[in-house]
């Protein structure tokens, strides 16, 4: 990932040592928000306690890997994970949110870095996700007031962009499947509702609502890997469009506003997707 040189001297450098909680939960930790980047060394993700107060690892990082990507969302300090140093040393720098909205209305090459590196991470989470056994089927919540927004914003590129190119599906159809490969496209639904959905034993959990301007197909960015989930129609006749990916790319690029929503709702479904894993591994301990 390519950082500016006006965005390092705006930055402020931690050198750490192991063992060190950077920010998170219940751990203590910094509490400052913000956006920081891995100049060297690993890092471990952790969430919790669950019922019997253990912690769960959900998560490594490391070299050129970020964190508190969400306190661009929260308008609080909330800290959803704890991060820790894993390795002997690690150096971070660290940019307050006014200094990262700059380096990305300046700097395509580090939009592209950030969106590479959250699909990255979420890629990690659904495969790990696919590996394991579900102990108990996981009930959708309700959608977030935050994330509704997210895909209402979304709708803008999605008008712009997929309204040429449309596909219909029927209840419990799957327009997106386990194991399909490349298609240089991105899927979004333009109307009805979906889940997204993993099939373990030959038994299928839904782990993730989708609805008007929920985007996905995305990891085509990054590789030409089969997906590990797939999205089933759950309302009568979901409307989705087919968007080519460096059409929606170079968009992205040129107006970093709707470049900001879609990276805040990438980091969204990360979160959940997180949280979702840490649940699932809490009930396998406690059964």
């Amino acid at each position: 990932m390519i950082i500016s040189e006006k965005f390092l001297s705006a930055a402020s450098t931690s050198e750490l040592t192991e063992g060190t909680v950077i920010y998170g939960g219940d751990s203590g930790g910094e509490s400052a928000p913000g956006f920081r980047f891995i100049l060297e060394g690993d890092l471990i993700v952790t969430r919790g306690p669950d019922a019997l107060g253990r912690y769960h690892e959900i998560g490594q990082l490391t070299k050129h890997e970020f964190f508190g990507e969400m306190s661009l969302l929260a308008d609080d300090s909330t800290h959803f994970a704890t991060v820790t140093v894993r390795s002997p040393t690690a150096r971070l720098i660290y940019f307050d949110p006014a200094a990262f909205l700059e380096e990305v209305r300046s700097n395509h090459q580090f939009c592209i870095g950030l969106i590479r590196v959250v699909l990255q991470r979420t890629e990690r989470i659904e495969n790990q996700l696919h590996r394991r056994r579900q102990s108990a089927v996981h009930v959708l919540p309700p959608l977030p007031a935050l994330r509704a927004r997210l895909c209402e914003k979304n709708m803008d590129l999605i008008d712009y962009l997929g309204k040429s190119r449309l596909g219909f599906a029927a209840p419990g159809t799957k327009f997106f499947q386990t194991g399909q490969a490349d298609e240089r496209c991105v899927y979004a639904i333009v109307s009805g509702e979906a889940v997204l959905s993993f099939t373990n034993d030959e038994r299928e959990y839904d782990i993730m609502r989708l609805v008007e301007g929920d985007i996905y197909g995305t990891h085509v960015f990054m590789n030409s890997r089969p997906r590990a989930l797939a999205i089933r129609a759950v309302s009568e006749y979901v409307r989705f469009a087919f968007i080519d990916r460096d059409l929606f790319r170079k968009t992205l690029l040129l107006d970093p506003a709707l470049f900001l929503n879609v990276f805040q709702y990438f980091s969204w479904n990360l979160m959940r997707l997180d949280q979702i894993y840490y649940e699932l591994l809490a009930a396998q301990i406690e059964a």
